[in-house]
């Protein structure tokens, strides 16, 4: 076997082949980067077997598509019913028909308005191009408008100075990135041109497309804004705290390769680029930064103590040869523990980063020391301010273990104690900050006019054309009433109300007539008359299944967290449970009607929220034992291998205590920080522990020799390792995208808090179990020499 000394020794002579060899492999790995490109689907978050997403597809695929745009319209004079303004609704509807792949549109002017006229039914536009609008007919048209259950909290605000066109979408789904752009630019240009042409209106563009676009804005601005903050202020970083230009040249040489053959390889495996993996490169760069920091440590230690740029690269090779494998091994379980995940892009995003871990220890014991000894930096042997710093902190630490035990354990059970004050909860719409458009404009279409979460419910008749039946309609109109009297509910969209305003027309307008048919002959007439006076493209399978067995009841809800979105969910299934009605007699033998299960975006968003805790308590737990099991054999020690998961718990600990007087809310993103961080933080123990036992046993030296002796030589990378990290985690808190930015902030306190407990945890206990004076007996079977060169 190769000893370290001889691969060291190797990696300086063949450095240049080495380079090249290491420049070619790259550019074929990062030629994948073109193969890379974003989803904007929200339901990219989901597997394909996840239960609601298939009943919300099932759905889709029964009635209309749930892809769908808002033109929300603010006139400038606060009143939707004026001649010019409603004309302005209506030329919007017009165009909006000429939008990429329009199935349908909806506005006040098209609306189909039932009414009696003499002996007949009319049922025709509420407006259009012929109508006077004369003053006597805008107050008919608020009429008709502000009574109508299916027209108010969804085109029109109840106090009518806001209005919308709701466009829907059948997209082919071949290239559905670029669908959604092109829906997206010509939205946005119509937007313009109404607004530069009515000066004073003001339009917002909000629905589930939107929200697709906001997804890959988001992603877009993460690759384009972070990953150069990022390169940036880790360079910064590194020659602020090491002083040298050269090595921070080196560092940044390993970090664009690493982070080019990763994201390249991601390509050539056919990975989709979302909001969540879009981050992957910021993780994958500050790791490879951090990873960097202890073989250029020590080789600046090694400098400073006469050893010449050779030696000193051998040196700080064979030092960190086996921590740096160690803790590249423990980085990625850590990763992986996402798989445990409900979520796809946080999969992906475990297993990304795992493989960047991979290629970063690859090429931080290659190309890295080769890319150093090529440079051939000036020697300059003078400790930098860092170091100085440590060591001095190492004797203060060691001449005072119980000061700093008290101290750290005061502030660990304090912020600890605080961590059960988070709750669990979730909002999709605020997975955007206001800089995203679609945030702003659903924020305001929501205190305006109508809500962005909803849910659907497919409501069986048990047989085709059973929705005619009077006992199913008066139980959808039952339920439909329960729906309304809930203080969440903004609007319900059913048949039943459809049908109460038929059979009022059918009896002269009469007011008392507003009620459900007597007989499905009575259903059926009324329906069938109703779906023959429809245009085009307005047909009624938004609400009815084509052989007329279920209808769909769809419930707009004012802004819920997940646990309220959940908890109301449950409500509304318990009712359908509870009163659902009986099979129809001329099913043999009768077969009970199936309760509906509620369906929606906000529903499947809420529940993996809800689901992902276990499952990635399970992955951390998973982890922490594999990692355990790992540092007692590479210790050689069983209490050493426990006591090391103590710096490694307390942080999490911590920063969710922490993040509890900041927030409060742990979403879907915040619950992964343990899985992502668990592997990261123990790096910096393994490289003091396994250095403190090295020194103890290979050195002779007593616990409080070596500990002085570790902090002085260990404690500087150890510093500048976290402070990498955190700059670069820190980063992501500029991320539009809040379950990013909350990720980054969460792991940045994590490994702060880490760093304290290497620093001012640790090293005490160590002290204080292991006593001040007690002097090992040195191992013979291993050599001192390449150590105490360090």
């Amino acid at each position: 076997m190769i000893s370290a000394q001889n691969f060291a020794a190797w990696i300086v002579e063949r450095r240049v082949t080495l380079l090249a060899l290491t420049a070619a492999l790259s550019l074929v790995a990062a030629s994948g980067l073109g193969s890379l490109h974003f989803s904007n689907d929200f339901k990219a978050y989901f597997d394909e077997d996840n239960a609601q997403l298939m009943a919300f597809e099932t759905l889709q695929k029964t009635y209309a598509s749930y892809d769908t745009l808002l033109f929300v319209i603010v006139p400038a004079n606060g009143d939707l019913f004026t001649a010019a303004n409603l004309k302005l609704v209506q030329q919007l509807t017009e165009k909006s028909w000429h939008l990429p792949w329009v199935g349908r549109v909806d506005s006040l002017s098209n609306f189909s308005h039932i009414h009696a006229q003499d002996d007949d039914i009319v049922i025709e536009p509420l407006y259009d191009e012929a109508t006077t609008l004369d003053r006597q007919t805008l107050a008919r048209i608020k009429s008709v408008a502000l009574g109508e259950p299916d027209l108010v909290k969804r085109l029109v605000s109840e106090q009518g100075h806001v209005g919308a066109v709701n466009v829907v979408f059948n997209l082919p789904g071949k290239n559905e990135s670029g669908e959604v752009i092109q829906i997206e630019q010509a939205a946005r240009q119509l937007k313009t041109e109404f607004e530069q042409a009515n000066p004073g209106l003001t339009i917002y563009l909000s629905g589930m497309l939107m929200m697709d676009y906001a997804f890959l804005d988001s992603a877009r601005r993460d690759i384009t804004l972070l990953i150069p903050l990022a390169l940036l202020i880790s360079a910064f970083t590194l020659f602020f705290m090491l002083g040298r230009s050269s090595v921070t040249l080196a560092s940044f040489a390993n970090v664009i390769a690493t982070t080019a053959v990763t994201m390249g390889l991601a390509g050539w495996m056919g990975i989709v680029l979302t909001p969540t993996t879009a981050i992957v490169p910021v993780v994958i760069l500050t790791l490879v930064v951090a990873n960097s920091v202890h073989i250029l440590c020590s080789y600046q230690d090694s400098l400073c103590s006469g050893m010449n740029n050779r030696a000193a690269i051998i040196a700080s090779l064979v030092i960190n040869l086996q921590p740096v494998l160690i803790t590249s091994v423990t980085t990625v379980i850590g990763f992986l523990s996402l798989n445990f995940n409900e979520s796809s892009p946080l999969r992906d995003l475990g297993n990304l980063a795992a493989l960047g871990m991979v290629v970063t220890y690859i090429t931080t014991i290659i190309l890295l020391p080769a890319f150093v000894a090529v440079l051939n930096p000036r020697i300059n042997r003078t400790p930098t301010w860092c170091s100085r710093l440590v060591a001095a902190c190492g004797v203060q630490i060691v001449s005072r273990p119980w000061h700093f035990l008290a101290a750290s354990a005061v502030l660990v059970t304090v912020l600890a104690a605080l961590a059960p004050g988070n709750r669990i909860d979730d909002a999709y719409l605020e997975y955007f900050d206001d800089s995203i458009p679609f945030r702003s404009a659903t924020d305001f279409m929501t205190e305006n006019l109508t809500g962005i979460y909803q849910l659907q419910y497919s409501l069986s008749a048990g047989e085709s054309g059973g929705v005619q039946e009077p006992h199913y309609l008066a139980y959808l109109d039952r339920y439909v009433s329960w729906l309304r009297s809930q203080p969440e509910v903004m609007s319900v969209t059913s048949l039943s109300d459809i049908m109460k305003r038929l059979n009022r027309t059918l009896n002269g307008d009469e007011a008392a007539a507003n009620r459900l048919p007597e007989s499905r002959q009575q259903a059926a007439q009324a329906l069938l008359m109703y779906e023959s006076s429809l245009p085009v493209g307005l047909d009624i399978n938004h609400l009815v299944n084509i052989d007329k067995s279920a209808s769909r009841v769809e419930v707009t809800l004012s802004n819920l967290g997940s646990q309220e979105l959940l908890a109301f969910n449950r409500r509304a299934e318990q009712w359908l449970a509870t009163n659902l009605p009986p099979a129809p007699d001329r099913l043999v033998p009768a077969q009970p009607v199936q309760p509906a299960k509620g369906a929606s975006p906000a529903l499947m968003f809420s529940s993996v929220s809800e689901t992902n805790i276990p499952s990635v308590l399970t992955g951390v737990f998973a982890a922490l034992m594999l990692i355990s099991l790992i540092l007692i054999v590479e210790l050689r020690s069983l209490w050493l291998g426990l006591l090391s998961l103590l710096p490694n718990l307390v942080p999490v600990a911590m920063a969710f205590g922490v993040w509890s007087l900041l927030v409060g809310t742990i979403g879907m993103a915040a619950a992964v920080v343990a899985s992502l961080t668990i592997g990261i933080i123990v790096d910096d123990t393994v490289h003091l522990l396994s250095k403190y036992q090295r020194a103890r046993k290979q050195l002779g030296m007593d616990s409080e020799q070596a500990l002085q002796y570790v902090i002085a030589t260990v404690g500087n990378a150890i510093i500048v390792t976290s402070v990498v990290l955190m700059a670069g985690f820190l980063v992501l808190a500029l991320s539009p995208f809040n379950p990013n930015a909350h990720m980054g902030v969460l792991c940045a306190l994590t490994i702060g808090f880490a760093l304290l407990a290497d620093l001012f945890l640790l090293p005490p206990l160590l002290l204080l179990l292991e006593g001040r004076n007690d002097v090992p007996q040195p191992d013979d079977t291993e050599t001192a020499s390449a150590y105490s060169q360090g």
